[in-house]
């Protein structure tokens, strides 16, 4: 590349991919490019034999004339939203690897969570040991809830035994009814789910629960204002988290413990969480974590430290600009894009200080 001066941007240009597809493929995060595509680019690079040979047999192509074979048995994936010439993506399970930006939902891939090692673990600690204690992750919109709660659920390599865990979101209609939340809750933890009704599933809990279980409730405004989840369910809960030893509760939600201790009252209904749970507050990442995701992605270092006083910090900022940055074929216009996003996210930033 630097013999024929191709940059990251250049060369994907010239081969008609995302930079990022570049970045990744020389650090190691693709590893089968396309027969076609490996063409291309060794003509770009203007190789001769010696090279040529060398490269099409570390990009696992020993023999260009072995094209007709290995298509009958290669199987090609195409995705208008990934790299135009990977086979398959192996840069998920490296979590040294370049990240894609993800702006649209929630983190669901550990391998792509990053920061907060702190305050994870600084919940883990409390469900180290029997009786399990309780958390409320309590920060703004987009502020990372949803994801994090993943992340616990799928990174539990520090406890020495296994865990149940059980996710429920009060944001899906089902979870606000208890002929389905109910079930649904014992069916997680391999449990009888016949005779579910809110006296069965209390004894089935306290008499057949073997393992330790942690249930995450995210969005739980949406459960205490649900008119089918009534005060005896809330009570019920309550009761569970002060007597089933193996049994944990972890919220998640916009609203603090007061908040929704005040929520509850105006719905007529006892608070679930008074008295019970250790509020976590979710604000920005440390520059450090900041920094440290950037360093993953192929961004100059000018418009690195740009998105790192852009964003504030918070992990959805960090992507969106860093999104912006990578899709934009305008050079200064993208600053001026990012910058538009940025503002239905300003909340974030009075969150900072409150």
């Amino acid at each position: 590349m630097k013999r024929e001066r191709f940059t990251d941007s250049t060369l994907a240009h010239r081969l008609h991919v995302k930079r990022e597809t570049i970045f990744r493929w020389r650090k190691g995060g693709i590893r089968s490019p396309k027969y076609d595509t490996i063409i291309e680019c060794a003509d770009a690079f203007n190789l001769n034999p010696v090279e040529r040979n060398e490269f099409f047999t570390s990009s696992g192509w020993p023999d260009p004339k072995a094209k007709l074979i290995l298509d009958s048995q290669q199987e090609y994936v195409t995705d208008d939203n990934a790299a135009s010439f990977e086979v398959h993506e192996e840069s998920q399970d490296d979590e040294n690897s370049p990240l894609t930006p993800i702006t649209t939902r929630p983190i669901s891939n550990p391998r792509q969570f990053f920061g907060r090692r702190a305050l994870v673990d600084r919940i883990f600690s409390v469900w180290k040991k029997i009786p399990l204690e309780h958390v409320a992750i309590v920060g703004p919109k987009r502020s990372g809830k949803t994801s994090l709660l993943n992340y616990m659920m799928q990174n539990t390599t520090q406890f020495k035994q296994k865990y149940d865990w059980v996710f429920v979101d009060f944001d899906n209609v089902r979870m606000q009814q208890l002929d389905t939340l109910l079930p649904y809750i014992l069916d997680e933890l391999k449990l009888d789910t016949s005779d579910c009704d809110l006296i069965n599933f209390t004894t089935k809990l306290e008499d057949d629960l073997k393992k330790p279980a942690v249930i995450m409730m995210d969005n739980i405004e949406s459960g205490i204002q649900s008119s089918e989840l009534d005060d005896a369910f809330w009570n019920n809960m309550r009761y569970l988290g002060s007597h089933v030893e193996k049994l944990g509760f972890c919220v998640a939600s916009r609203y603090s413990c007061t908040q929704l201790e005040e929520l509850a009252i105006a719905q007529d209904k006892s608070s679930p969480i008074y008295n019970v749970f250790d509020e976590v507050k979710l604000g920005p990442l440390t520059e450090k974590e900041g920094r440290t995701f950037l360093q993953r992605t192929s961004l100059p270092k000018k418009d690195a430290g740009w998105i790192l006083q852009q964003s504030h910090y918070w992990p959805v900022l960090l992507q969106e600009l860093y999104k912006t940055q990578l899709e934009s074929d305008d050079r200064h216009d993208w600053k001026k894009v990012g910058l538009e996003k940025t503002k239905r996210y300003q909340y974030l930033w009075a969150s900072d200080s409150a």
